[in-house]
């Protein structure tokens, strides 16, 4: 059982990064292209809400110094803007900008274009079964993204090979 549980994992550490290069496929259009899987890990959290530059740190597994400087770049090109708290001053909030919620929104909808053609390839009873194994997955690692472990993300997201 443990042979055929430990066979099983080594399939989904192959197929899991096949089957994201099959869905989203590199596009040389998108302007966050050059940007780093933390860089654009960071953008997508802020996406879902504005957060402390200490608070990102904890949530990606970063230290602050290291957010700092990712933020210094993300600023400099008007995607996000940093604010001090009106309390505590050494406190920076950290919230995208128009611009940076725009190039967001495109790249997400670049990557549900690319998810659909490949999703229309396959029958509806298999669409559902993906989609239900998908959430038994994320059911089983965690309920929430900020418990789960990131940096295991992020070396997964950095293993990946760019799509051909």
């Amino acid at each position: 059982m443990r042979r055929e549980l430990r066979a099983e994992a080594e399939q989904v550490e192959s197929l899991v990064p096949q089957a994201m290069r099959a869905l989203y496929r590199q596009d040389p259009t998108d302007p966050l292209i050059d940007f780093s899987v933390p860089q654009l890990r960071l953008l997508r959290l802020l996406g879902t809400a504005p957060r402390t530059a200490s608070g990102l740190g904890e949530e990606l597994g970063l230290s602050v110094s290291a957010i700092t400087q990712m933020a210094n770049r993300l600023a400099s090109l008007g995607l996000i803007s940093r604010t001090d708290d009106t309390n505590d001053r050494r406190i920076k909030h950290v919230t995208l900008t128009p611009k940076g919620i725009q190039l967001l929104a495109e790249r997400r909808s670049r990557r549900v274009d690319q998810a659909q053609e490949i999703l229309a390839r396959m029958s509806p009873e298999k669409r559902k079964q993906l989609i239900e194994v998908l959430q038994e997955v994320v059911s089983a690692g965690g309920t929430h993204e900020s418990t789960q472990p990131h940096f295991l993300v992020a070396e997964l997201e950095q293993r990946l090979p760019p799509a051909s």
